[in-house]
This record gives structure tokens, C-alpha cells and sequence, in this order.
């Protein structure tokens, strides 16, 4: 009987060991999957500021050229 209970504590052991490592691997994805979406929205985010400073200088430069031309 107490083989019985021991091997049987070792079995809920090694059932923690193996839950505890699946919540640490789904944790572990989980944050790599939330960095991963904060990067796009980081990279969309400079991309967008990149196309308005373009947008902005081609304008500046379109003022320009029309500034010289009625001088």
C-alpha cells in the first residue's frame, strides 16, 4: 500500500511538473504573440508618421517651386 501511494504521489507530481510547464509555454507564447502585435502597431505607426512627413515636404517643396516662379 505505501508503494501504491508513492507512486501514485509521483504520478500527481510529474502531472504538476507537465501543467506547470504547459502554462509557462503558453505564457511565454502569449507574450511573444503581444510583442509581436505591439511591433506591427510600432511599425505601422512609423510608417504612417513617414508617409506625413513625405506628404509634408512634397508640399513644402511644391510651395517652394510656386514661390519662385511668381517672384
Amino acid at each position: 500500500r505505501d508503494l501504491r501511494m508513492s507512486r501514485g504521489l509521483g504520478d500527481v507530481y510529474k502531472r504538476q511538473l507537465l501543467l506547470r510547464n504547459i502554462m509557462r509555454n503558453r505564457r511565454v507564447f502569449l507574450i511573444a504573440k503581444l510583442m509581436s502585435f505591439m511591433t506591427s502597431i510600432v511599425v505601422q505607426q512609423a510608417l504612417l508618421i513617414n508617409i506625413v512627413l513625405c506628404q509634408n515636404e512634397k508640399m513644402r517643396q511644391k510651395q517652394f517651386s510656386l514661390g519662385n516662379l511668381t517672384r
